[in-house]
C-alpha cells in the first residue's frame, strides 16, 4: 500500500476478499499511519482450497484511509465522599464497609482533525462492557471531550485490587475518508 496522496494518511480498515472468502484483518497490525509517497507491506498467511471451483488466487484488498484521528482517555474514580479511590479511608464502623464509588471515562480527541467515536469498551477484573452508548457525544471536535460515568458498590472492609482497561477506537468525519481497493492478479 503506497499513499498517494499530499498528506499523512492513516490505515482505518483492510478488508481481504479470496477464493469467494471475506475477511477483516484491520486488527491484525498496527496502526499504521504513511507520510505521502510512503509505502507499507501488510502480510497475510492464507490457506487456499484450489480444489472448490473459484479461483483461490483471485484476491480484493478494500481499504480505507484518513487522516490520523487520535484521542486519549483519562479514567478518575472517586468515592460518594470525594475521596479518591486508590486512597479511601478505612471504615470504622461495620455500616460503613459499603460504599459506591464512581469511575469517570474522559475521552478527549487530541488529533488534528474532528473524530467520531465507533468503539470504547471497558474490561474490570475480567468483566466487560460496552460504554458507547452511555457517552454523552461520539462525534468530538478537535480539543473536546466526553464523559461516561459508572458507579459500583464495593466493599472497602475487604482487601481487593480492582483492574480497568479500556479501548478506544476513532475515525475522522466520513468526507475526510477514502476507500480505494486493490486486486491480484
Amino acid at each position: 500500500m503506497t499513499n498517494t496522496q499530499d498528506t499523512t494518511e492513516r490505515i482505518y480498515s483492510l478488508i481481504i476478499t479470496r477464493g469467494g472468502e471475506t475477511e477483516d484483518i484491520t486488527s491484525t497490525f498496527p496502526v499504521t499511519d504513511l507520510a505521502p509517497d510512503e509505502s507499507t507491506v501488510i502480510l497475510q498467511n492464507a490457506e487456499v482450497n484450489i480444489c472448490n471451483g473459484n479461483n483461490p488466487f483471485d484476491t480484493t484488498a478494500t481499504f480505507t484511509t484518513g487522516p490520523p484521528s487520535d484521542v486519549q482517555i483519562n479514567i478518575a474514580c472517586e468515592s460518594d465522599d470525594g475521596d479518591e479511590c486508590q486512597s479511601l479511608p478505612q471504615a470504622e464502623t461495620p455500616d460503613e464497609c459499603i460504599i459506591d464509588i464512581t469511575y469517570t471515562y474522559t475521552v478527549t480527541n487530541t488529533g488534528n482533525v474532528d473524530a467520531n467515536i465507533i468503539l470504547f469498551t471497558r474490561t474490570r477484573n475480567g468483566e466487560f462492557r460496552d460504554l458507547i452508548d452511555l457517552l454523552e457525544t461520539t462525534s468530538l471536535l478537535t480539543g473536546d471531550s466526553t464523559q461516561v460515568q459508572e458507579t459500583e458498590e464495593i466493599d472497602r472492609c475487604v482487601q481487593q485490587s480492582f483492574a480497568t482497561n479500556t479501548v478506544v477506537a476513532q475515525v475522522p468525519n466520513a468526507d475526510l475518508l477514502c476507500d480505494a481497493i486493490g486486486f491480484y492478479p
